[in-house]
């Protein structure tokens, strides 16, 4: 890159000469014009102007939160329990593994929906499937009895957190009892194949139950059809047909009272 040209001393120190005639100079200060001086701006202050008060619109109140109809996931209910207590009565003698998994999708399938219906994220049927891939019988007899307590137990939780208003409350009650019942029934089917000698102790505690919800309600519900049904299940036990029938009669006799105390949609 080329250098700009070296200054000397004598560049630096030396003035310029610059040669003004004096009467030049006086000429020029002559011609020029004598500016006026002019007064600085005042600054004018802005108008004021009343700005009105925005009005705040404060948003509606946010509804209240619908409270779930326990009737209507008590339906849902149903046929997981179901096939969790047919995989129980299952595991005694000669398993069929083939059939438990097939169940197995069913009750994937159900314990998701179920948990949408409630709010939650409880039910787990990974353990339960994890003992039937291992063809082992007391794993998979535990974890499916775990899986029942968990949906139970998921059950009144929903019950108890959403019964707000007297009716829903009532429902909730009424639902909590049949469900109760309806696990009671199936344990007693389940008794039979097992041999528990407690079938006679749970018969009672069922009709009772049973009497109970007549009385809470005032509608009429057979208890005595419900325990002759079981008793067709004891005579034919391991028909499957039986105990569908025993079941589904058991759900005709409640039903009625889940609409009486159905809150209104």
């Amino acid at each position: 890159m080329p250098q700009p040209p070296a200054q000397t001393t004598k560049d630096i120190t030396e003035e310029p000469k610059v040669i003004v005639q004096q009467k030049e100079v006086a000429t020029l200060k002559a011609e020029t014009p004598i500016q006026p001086e002019v007064p600085a701006p005042t600054k004018v202050p802005a108008p004021e102007i009343e700005i009105p008060a925005k009005e705040i619109t404060m948003p509606p109140p946010a509804p209240p939160k619908e409270e779930q109809d326990a009737a209507s996931v008590l339906t849902s209910v149903y046929p997981l329990v179901d096939q969790l207590f047919d995989i129980l009565r299952n595991l005694h003698g000669k398993v069929d593994w083939t059939s438990m998994e097939n169940s197995l999708e069913k009750i994937d399938g159900e314990s998701r929906l179920i948990d949408k219906a409630m709010g939650i994220s409880k039910l787990d049927v990974s353990p339960l499937a994890e003992a039937t891939k291992q063809w082992n019988t007391s794993g998979a007899s535990k974890e499916a009895y775990h899986f029942l307590v968990s949906l139970n137990e998921a059950f009144n939780e929903l019950t108890s957190k959403n019964a707000n208003s007297p009716q829903m409350r009532q429902q909730y009650e009424t639902s909590k009892a049949i469900l109760r019942s309806y696990y009671i029934l199936n344990d007693i089917i389940l008794a039979f194949v097992v041999g528990d000698p407690t079938v006679e102790e749970e018969t009672a505690q069922l009709g009772t139950l049973l009497d109970g919800l007549v009385k809470t309600t005032n509608f009429h519900l057979d208890a005595k059809a419900v325990v002759g049904a079981l008793g067709k299940v004891q005579v034919e036990t391991g028909s499957q047909q039986s105990v569908v029938e025993c079941r589904a009669l058991f759900k005709n006799q409640v039903e009625p009272l889940l609409r009486a105390v159905r809150s209104p949609q």
